[in-house]
């Protein structure tokens, strides 16, 4: 393809830096002077999404980090300053090409870096339990157990196995550790940005592919799912990997490319039900478009090879676990579809609140752009957003593995902006104002949430020496939204310590509500074996973990009987707005609850205990 990769064609003008003056003033000054008064028009309009979004924040229906709520635990005025840094900095940079001379790598440096300062959010998301579980199953009983018991003993739910298989071998091999999970999602995450560059500059330029990827920073939703325990950001690195690797294979053939574009289109196929939809379909209109556009004999050749294998390897896989695969499409067609309707997002909160409005915006422009230059190329990175918008699929989660198309889609449209300074000033006020709003605002409002306190309290555990093991116990509650017996998997992932755990016997509400509710899972997860027992910790290093809805809630009876062994407990109690609440007190044995010997948590401070 490369012999007939096209440049956007830009206006007069849009090589780089200011022309020079000429001598005593004449037109290189008024350009000069122009372009900076754009440049400070944009730098305007950047300081003023802030106010607009903060004033008009009650549209944003976003599930975890609306608008609405955030500014409970961040201060606006904080944010507002550091925005207002942060678009002056855009300014500065605006002047480099450093930044663009070697694109890949510092698309991956920064991406990587920006990932990991959000490393310390907790798991907000409860689907997390489950991929935990996936994992540790993987890591404790071994691969053939894993494929055996998938959608048996191995709660499947309506995931594929792909990623839980990619975290058990983590665990397996390095250790039953959140950061080794963090780590491998933010390289993904920094590989989907220099992806993103790659199949922008096949597709368009040089310039489009660096700005595609950098506008993926442009997104701080986006950036507070890169450190959790999910599916979505390794779906959207599988599926972002199999178009670069399609669009490669169809331009340069050889056995090799055909083959390892079969093997990742498999392995996006692998990550996520969603995937089937959106990306299968893309390919093909990958495959449509080249065909117009190169030798047809030649292109429809190397598709075909490219379909054959991956439809072999990809039936093999499904006859494998045809059964279980046959009762999770029932189940997406009886609730998850259906429940869509009821826990949707807005487009508006999505593509304004939660991605910047300049991307957006530029995105939905870049429409009207392909269309005038009637570019079949647009229609692939477009295809995504098609398929999302006529499906009406408005949940955020499911449009993740989309972002890198918005990115390019973005990038495409700013380039009928004639000066390169003032294109770069547009996506830097992007990338600034997302990276602000991620660190700022969303992560204070994600480790102000209940379920902090899960990792606080895991934090806690490790930093005692004496302690090998917790016993865990949850109190009763009344009318439960969710199964808290889910609290124990996300404590497993915090803590280096042995889990125990006393089934509480919550009581699940009717299945006429359960069977509607956006957490059934929980009612039909099963807590697994391995939390049984506990002989092997004696009373003087095991831990008492008590999991309520509130502080003072009094103890189960059992335990009420062997409390006097243990000292003063330790209360994690953060609270949030939502109505899952997870209130964690810790005791000690006697010999280890002197809380002077252990060196405190950096979020004592905040704790309301």
């Amino acid at each position: 393809m490369s012999s007939s990769v096209r440049t956007a064609s830009f206006p007069a003008g849009s090589g780089g830096a200011p022309s020079p003056p000429a001598a005593g003033g004449g037109r290189g000054t008024d350009l000069s002077f122009r372009e900076e008064t754009y440049v400070f028009g944009v730098a305007l309009a950047a300081l003023a999404v802030f106010p607009l979004l903060f004033l008009f924040r009650g549209l944003d229906d976003n599930t975890l980090t609306s608008w609405r709520w955030i500014f409970y635990f961040a201060d606006p005025v904080r944010v507002f300053v550091f925005h207002l840094l942060g678009i002056a900095a855009a300014y500065f940079v605006s002047f480099l090409s450093l930044p663009q001379r070697r694109p890949a790598v510092f698309l991956f440096i920064a991406s990587a870096l920006t990932a990991f300062l959000m490393w310390s959010a907790p798991e907000a998301i409860i689907d997390s339990s489950r991929y935990f579980t996936q994992a540790k199953q993987f890591a404790v009983y071994g691969a053939g157990h894993f494929f055996r018991e998938w959608g048996g003993e191995v709660f499947a739910w309506t995931d594929l196995p792909l990623v839980p298989l990619v975290y058990g071998l983590l665990f397996r091999f390095f250790g039953e550790s959140r950061v080794w999970v963090q780590a491998a999602t933010t390289i993904m995450f920094a590989l989907t940005a220099v992806l993103t560059f790659h199949i922008g500059q096949r597709l368009f330029s040089r310039e489009v592919g660096f700005f595609g990827g950098l506008l993926l920073l442009g997104m701080p939703y986006l950036l507070t799912q890169v450190p959790l325990m999910l599916v979505d950001v390794p779906t959207m690195f599988f599926s972002t990997l199999s178009v670069f690797l399609f669009l490669l294979a169809l331009e340069r053939g050889g056995w090799t490319l055909l083959g390892l574009s079969s093997v990742a289109i498999v392995l996006a196929l692998m990550t996520k039900y969603s995937a089937w939809l959106y990306h299968g379909t893309t390919l093909a209109v990958i495959l449509a478009v080249r065909l117009a556009e190169e030798d047809r004999l030649r292109v429809l050749r190397r598709g075909m090879i490219v379909a054959a294998a991956s439809a072999a390897i990809f039936g093999a896989c499904l006859l494998l676990m045809a059964g279980v695969v046959e009762e999770q499409l029932a189940l997406l067609g009886s609730y998850q579809w259906p429940g869509l309707r009821r826990w949707g997002e807005s487009f508006l909160s999505t593509l304004f609140f939660q991605t910047h409005p300049f991307l957006s915006l530029a995105g939905v422009f870049s429409l009207l752009v392909a269309v005038r230059r009637r570019d079949p190329r647009y229609l692939i990175i477009a295809w995504m957003w098609i398929v999302i918008t006529l499906l009406q699929a408005r949940r955020i989660r499911y449009a993740v593995p989309a972002m890198p198309m918005l990115a390019l889609m973005a990038a495409y449209g700013l380039q009928v902006v004639g000066s390169l300074r003032l294109r770069r000033m547009f996506v830097w006020c992007a990338v600034s104002f997302s990276i602000v709003m991620a660190l700022a605002a969303y992560l204070p409002s994600l480790r102000s949430m209940s379920v902090a306190n899960l990792q606080l309290a895991g934090a806690y555990l490790d930093a005692q020496e004496g302690v090998r093991a917790a016993r865990i116990y949850i109190a009763p509650r009344e009318s439960p939204k969710i199964n808290p017996d889910v609290t124990v998997a996300l404590l497993d992932l915090y803590t280096a310590r042995a889990i125990f755990y006393h089934d509480a016997g919550v009581e699940a509400p009717p299945s006429e509500e359960t069977n509607r509710s956006a957490y059934r899972f929980t009612w039909e997860y099963p807590v697994p074996e391995y939390y049984s027992g506990g002989a092997s910790a004696g009373p003087e290093t095991e831990a008492i973990v008590f999991i309520a809805e509130g502080v003072n809630e009094p103890l189960p009876a059992e335990l009420r009987e062997s409390i006097g062994r243990y000292g003063r407990p330790k209360v994690f109690s953060r609270s949030s707005v939502f109505r899952f609440k997870t209130v964690v007190t810790v005791y000690l044995p006697k010999r280890e609850a002197d809380p002077h010997k252990h060196a405190r948590l950096s979020h004592d401070s905040d704790n309301s205990s």
